[in-house]
């Protein structure tokens, strides 16, 4: 049974599919899944809240676009972008004083149908930018068009202040990637005029992304073919690793902020390290291998050997969550007989302080109880995360999020509406920052917002409004940090 899980899961996310076992994937929920997938970290929460779920309902699979990257070009269709012709407006600006002064002329603000209003995207904008800002790629194409990721000639790229305001960053330039060739956007480093961004494909090789010109560099500097990023550490150090589609090839590298990429773990093309998720200080990772779960350390200068956590045979450990630089969630699987086949998922918790993972609890989730599938650290204490199995919170239809406490417990939805579907996308100097889209009879709306645990307050940072609600959306996400 423990080859049946891992085969399982593995065979899921390189055929990139899965099952749901009480949510469709029709409409805004197979368009989310398409479009917020999130790099390489949101393939362990498919694995986790979809490919799980296929065992359980007996392998019932369906395709779920790019919540996974996909290793095939999407079909390709004419842009609407480049043939429809925007409306102009401009925003109307308060006067503070009865007397007329010199003043700069309001930036025009342009409007076309199915993009958000927004202004071009300028240097000195550009040059204000910083940790919180978020860049989005939306999808050009008509609905109906191909899952997967929109060729560059098709894509079109916003950054949105934390405040709402929102800018048209220059349109890719598709020689550097190939016009019919998908990105992805992995990172935004706060402060620079770039995105690092990885094209799709069999090279799916990393570049930077030029907010003011759309020119794509290549970037790799040692870095393997068909890698995708997983997280950057405090001195912004990179984390890659292989994609499903290069096994048996694998392994991780890790990337500085200057000079070559070097690779860790075991080492070797047979290298089977998946990294799950990067600590707080960018010291450990939390990796699955085939012998099971482990921790690398990242500051080693030569491959070694990931050092086991403590588990048995028959489970997968397949996410988690750092909660201090020296605990460790991890989401555990087993498959389990009885009148059903189904599937047990354990909260265990790992401790490092002593340069090795010692289990010093677990708890197996309740049939029914929210479980942190895919979590972000928001703050010190402070977590939150997409619920498992594509669910909401109980009593709920539409996928959701909720926050969690330092054992792994859901403690509180956040929100009680039941209007749309809602997906983490990341945790950023004490925000929450999710993607929301339209779910049942919700609107056809698909945003991106930011959440202040400590007020409650939550702000729209960018809007796209949409005419059918199966047609693409908000296709990624990044802030910059």
């Amino acid at each position: 049974m423990e080859r049946d899980l891992h085969d399982v899961l593995r065979a899921a996310a390189d055929t990139d599919a899965a099952a749901l076992a009480q949510v469709g994937t029709e409409g805004p929920w197979g368009r989310a899944l398409s479009g917020v997938r999130r790099r390489r970290r949101v393939r362990h929460a498919r694995q986790t809240v979809l490919g799980v779920a296929a065992v359980a309902v007996g392998v019932a699979v369906v395709l779920v676009g790019n919540l996974v990257r996909p290793q095939v070009e999407p079909a390709v269709t004419p842009s609407p972008h480049v043939t429809t012709s925007p409306r102009i407006t401009t925003s109307p600006q308060p006067s503070t004083t009865p007397t007329p002064v010199p003043t700069t002329p309001p930036v025009a603000l342009i409007e076309e149908p199915g993009l958000p209003p927004y202004r071009p995207l300028t240097a000195d904008v550009l040059a204000t930018a910083g940790a919180g800002w978020v860049v989005s790629q939306l999808d050009l194409r008509e609905p109906g068009a191909a899952l997967g990721d929109a060729p560059v000639r098709d894509t079109a790229v916003f950054v949105s202040s934390p405040a709402g305001e929102v800018y048209r960053a220059a349109d890719p330039d598709p020689s550097g990637l190939g016009p019919e060739t998908g990105f992805s956007l992995e990172r935004w480093p706060a402060g620079a005029s770039f995105v690092v961004v990885s094209g799709s494909g069999e090279q799916h090789h990393r570049a930077r992304l030029d907010l003011l010109t759309g020119a794509v560099t290549d970037d790799s500097r040692g870095l393997p073919d068909r890698v995708g990023f997983v997280d950057v550490t405090p001195d912004g150090t990179e984390v890659w690793e292989r994609w499903p589609s290069a096994w048996p090839l694998g392994g991780a590298w890790v990337l500085p902020a200057s000079g070559d990429a070097r690779q860790i773990g075991s080492g070797g093309d047979d290298d089977d390290t998946d990294v799950l998720v990067v600590d707080p200080t960018g010291r450990y990772a939390a990796v699955s291998t085939g012998q099971g779960p482990a921790v690398l350390d990242l500051t080693s200068d030569a491959p070694g050997a990931p050092m086991a956590v403590d588990r048995p045979a028959d489970e997968s450990c397949q996410s988690g969550l750092w909660f201090s630089p020296t605990r460790l969630l991890l989401n555990c699987y087993a498959l389990r007989e009885g009148a059903t086949l189904s599937v047990v998922v354990t909260a265990v918790v790992v401790d490092v302080s002593s340069g090795y993972p010692v289990v010093t609890s677990t708890r197996e989730y309740p049939p029914g109880e929210p479980y942190p599938a895919w979590a972000v650290r928001v703050a010190d204490g402070v977590f939150a995360a997409s619920i498992g199995e594509g669910r909401g919170w109980p009593g709920t239809r539409c996928p959701g999020v909720a926050w969690f406490d330092g054992e792994g417990r859901a403690t509180a939805p956040l929100s009680t509406a039941d209007d749309g579907s809602t997906f983490v996308v990341a945790g950023v100097e004490g925000f929450l920052y999710t993607v929301e889209s339209g779910c049942g009879t919700g609107g056809p709306t698909w945003s991106v917002t930011r959440h202040d645990p400590r007020t409650g307050e939550s702000t729209v940072v960018l809007t796209r409004p949409v005419t059918d609600l199966d047609g693409p959306g908000i296709g990624e996400v990044v802030v910059a940090r």
